[in-house]
């Protein structure tokens, strides 16, 4: 880590690609609560490639679990990882001309317009839509009526799912 704080120049841990705002661009603010009607759920599941990926609500602790396949996420000191919120944001994923190191078309994402979101924080599911007109506008997230989707306080995790890609919700 401190090789890629020295190559950043960074002293803190890494920054997000964006903040997310409510609409009209006013920060979402801590303590508020989630306006959209949210759904219990247990796990969510879904591939990335050939990976299988299992998200688990951990009551005790009040965040979620990641595993890849059967193996828990873990730090280098074999600590699970938790996360408060988890966000699933669908987006077009395109074929690059550029390769990578194995012959692979790099993939490229459309960062900018809108599609489908998925909230989980509290055990609980939101379902919505992100928002981002330019690539200088940070992303909102909204429920299907326009209200903000909001996060709660802590670490979160964002995917940026494929469109064709489906993620199981167990509740």
């Amino acid at each position: 880590m401190d090789k890629i704080r020295a190559l950043t120049g960074s002293q803190g841990g890494p920054r997000p690609w964006a903040t997310f705002v409510a609409p009209g661009g006013e920060p979402v603010p801590p303590e508020a609560t989630p306006s959209a009607r949210p759904r219990a759920v247990s796990s969510v599941r879904f591939m990335q490639g050939a990976a299988r990926i299992r998200w688990t609500w951990d009551e005790t602790t009040r965040a979620y679990l990641r595993a890849q396949g059967s193996a828990p996420f873990t730090d280098a000191d074999g600590r699970p990882l938790r996360f408060s919120n988890i966000v699933f944001l669908w987006v077009e994923v395109n074929e690059s001309d550029c390769r990578d190191a194995a012959g692979n078309p790099t993939p490229v994402l459309t960062l900018t317009g809108e599609g489908d979101a998925l909230v989980l924080h509290s055990g609980v599911e939101q379902q919505g839509r992100w928002v981002r007109p330019s690539l200088t506008d940070p992303p909102t997230l909204v429920d299907r009526k326009g209200r903000p989707l909001m996060l709660v306080p802590g670490p979160s995790w964002i995917h940026l799912m494929p469109v064709e890609v489906s993620v199981f919700v167990r509740r």
